[in-house]
C-alpha cells in the first residue's frame, strides 16, 4: 500500500524487461558471493548460536551493514546506498527476531531524477540453518515501510517528490563465523521490498554480526 504526495507515470513494457534484467544480475552477483565464505580458511567450529543455560543476553545479536540498492521508478533506475543496523534475539536455535532500521548513504542522480530511500524500518522472522564449518544460510520474512524522496529538476525549476510505502521484506543471506572471533560473523544479504507494482526495490547488503555470549 502507499501513500504519496504526487504520482509519477505507469512504467513501461521496456522497463519492466530492463527491471527483470536487473534483478536477475543482483541474483547472479549474490550467488557469486555466496563462494567467499566458502572459500574462506578462516572456518569455525559448528556449536549452538548461543547457550541456553547462559543469560538472555547471549541470545542477542547485532547486524551492522553497508549495502546497494537497485530502485525502478517512474521508467528511471537509481542505485542509492545505505547503512543498515539490525537487532535480534535468537528464540530457538536457528529461528530468531529481528528488527532493523536502514538510513541513506548516498543518493543516486539519473536523467533529471535525484533518488534515495530516506528511512526503511521493521521487523522479521529469521529462519537459519543449523551450521555447517562455521557457515550459515538464513532466510528472513518480514514487514517494512519505507519513504522514498526524489528531486526533479528542469527548466522550469525543481519539485521534491515525498512516497511512503509499506508492504512485505523478504531476506536471503549467509553468515560465516571467523575461528579467531566466535562470535563475530561475515554476512551478506540479499533484500527485496514487496510494497508495490509501480517501484521495485532491491538491495544487496555485506557486512558484519556480532553474538552476545
Amino acid at each position: 500500500m502507499r501513500d504519496t504526495n504526487s504520482r509519477f507515470v505507469s512504467r513501461s513494457l521496456h522497463t519492466r524487461r530492463i527491471r527483470s534484467r536487473r534483478i536477475s544480475t543482483l541474483w547472479l552477483v549474490f550467488a557469486l558471493t555466496l563462494t567467499l565464505p566458502i572459500a574462506s580458511v578462516a572456518t569455525a567450529s559448528d556449536r549452538p548460536l548461543f547457550d541456553y543455560s547462559g543469560s538472555p543476553l547471549s541470545r542477542l545479536f547485532v547486524d551492522l551493514q553497508l549495502g546497494v540498492q537497485a530502485v525502478s521508478h517512474s521508467d528511471v533506475d537509481f542505485n542509492p546506498t545505505i547503512t543498515s543496523v539490525g537487532v535480534g534475539f535468537w528464540l530457538f536455535d536457528n529461528i530468531g527476531i529481528d528488527f532493523f532500521l536502514d538510513a541513506t548513504a548516498s543518493d543516486d542522480t539519473e536523467e533529471a531524477f535525484t533518488l534515495e530511500i530516506d528511512q526503511a524500518s521493521g521487523f522479521g522472522l529469521r529462519l537459519q540453518s543449523p551450521p555447517r564449518r562455521g557457515l550459515s544460510l538464513h532466510v528472513n520474512l518480514g514487514y517494512v515501510t519505507y519513504r522514498i524522496v526524489q528531486l526533479e529538476q528542469d527548466a522550469r525549476g525543481s519539485r521534491e517528490v515525498v512516497e511512503n510505502f509499506a508492504g512485505a521484506r523478504l531476506g536471503i543471506g549467509v553468515a560465516q563465523r571467523l575461528r579467531a572471533f566466535e562470535n563475530i560473523l561475515i554476512t551478506g544479504e540479499y533484500r527485496n521490498y514487496l510494497s508495490d507494482d509501480e517501484l521495485q526495490a532491491d538491495t544487496l547488503a555485506v557486512g558484519l554480526r556480532v553474538n552476545f555470549k
